[in-house]
């Protein structure tokens, strides 16, 4: 792994993949930032109850070599400043320290995405949008709200989306879609099967298949033709997906802007025509 950015977001990307105990021993890693340095093997192998070999066998799930190579990168991770933005959220923590931590853990959440997104997919995906026709948006629960958010920014330009919540609308929409269909499943686990399911329909039968999610090695991204990955962080007050959330909408305004600039004469119109509409509903 070149990218030192890298390390931190990708090693809790493989964590689904993990055993239980790895999950635990690899959270331990994460929980520690620079203090990894003065972790042994030994040490990590008499507090979790495993054997040495264990933590190596691990240390290679995570794609190095060894258990020195998977310290020596979260080192270097740690040692980068933006790591330091991370802090969880205690209890005897005041307001300003709390509004600080959801601030600097949003920057660094975005910063991380920033870091992981494939450039590459995300420009692929406004070929798509632009050239299907028939534009779902998958969602459930706090990724429905995402959906929204983005079939309204579309809808600026001209580019009719459809976000679908419910699971059968979803099962019945992906069952009548065809060669002319996307399907922009958001799920930060990528396992939610009230998304799975219909998406599979919608693949069947030929439409494209964009997946926003924080794992890409879940379900979701092997079904997808095209990935775009967040960040994953966990929080005890603020979930494992508050992070995300904050990333996916900057990932989405990202495609939305890509979106206008391939036909930018067209999209400026219905800039227009659609912020006029709002526009005239405003008291003066």
């Amino acid at each position: 792994m070149t990218n030192i950015n890298q390390i931190g977001p990708s090693i809790r990307m493989k964590m689904p993949e993990l055993s239980e105990t790895e999950k635990r021993l690899t959270a331990h890693l994460l929980r520690l930032g620079a203090e990894v340095e003065n972790c042994r093997l030994s040490d990590l192998s008499e507090k979790f109850g495993v054997s040495e070999a264990a933590v190596v066998k691990m240390s290679k799930k995570l794609d190095f070599n060894g258990f020195k190579q998977l310290k020596e990168a979260l080192l270097q991770y740690y040692r980068l400043s933006n790591s330091e933005l991370y802090s969880e959220i205690c209890l005897d923590d005041d307001a300003e320290s709390i509004v600080e931590k959801v601030f600097n853990n949003s920057i660094h959440a975005l910063h991380e995405t920033r870091e992981i997104l494939n450039i590459e997919a995300l420009e692929r995906c406004s070929v798509l949008m632009t050239e299907r026709t028939n534009r779902y948006f998958y969602g459930v629960a706090g990724s429905a709200a995402i959906a929204a958010d983005a079939c309204h920014e579309f809808l600026r330009i001209g580019l009719h989306c459809d976000m679908v919540q419910d699971p059968h609308m979803m099962m019945m929409t992906a069952a009548m879609l065809d060669e002319t269909g996307l399907v922009f499943a958001i799920s930060h686990s990528g396992q939610t099967t009230a998304v799975l399911d219909p998406v599979r329909i919608a693949k069947a039968n030929g439409a494209a298949i964009v997946a926003l999610t924080s794992y890409p090695y879940s379900s979701l991204a092997k079904a997808a033709d095209i990935v775009l990955c967040s960040t994953s962080m966990s929080s005890p007050w603020m979930g494992e997906n508050v992070a995300a959330r904050i990333a996916q909408l900057n990932i989405l305004d990202a495609l939305f802007i890509l979106t206008a600039k391939r036909d930018h004469v067209r999209a400026s119109r219905a800039l227009t025509k659609t912020m006029t509409s709002v526009t005239q509903k405003r008291e003066r």
